[in-house]
């Protein structure tokens, strides 16, 4: 029950900042890029993970999509990361600048 009700939140969110005509006007495109980026990602690596680890634990070799797992693990958080800095970054500077016109 848990897991549906974060699920159905993180859609909720997504659809938002992707669809919505208001959030549109806030979120540049290379926001909108990096979500979807990240977005396939975080649908993507659990499910190769689990493929990968079954195949580890039957003694195979990861082979076929499985093997994508890093790549696509690495790829969204690298995503995610960069989406975390390109918000936070001009909210530093604000605060920055600010601090700055006051010591002056």
């Amino acid at each position: 029950m848990k897991r549906q009700a974060a699920r159905l939140a993180r859609r909720a969110g997504l659809s938002l900042l992707l669809f919505s005509p208001i959030a549109q006007q806030f979120v540049s495109a290379q926001t909108a890029a990096r979500a979807f980026i990240h977005c396939p990602g975080m649908i993507l690596t659990p499910i190769l993970g689990a493929m990968a680890f079954q195949q580890e634990r039957k003694g195979e070799k990861v082979q076929g999509i499985a093997a994508a797992y890093d790549a696509v693990a690495i790829t969204t958080a690298m995503a995610y990361g960069a989406s975390i800095f390109a918000v936070s970054r001009p909210i530093h500077l604000k605060f920055q600048e600010k601090r700055w016109r006051v010591n002056c």
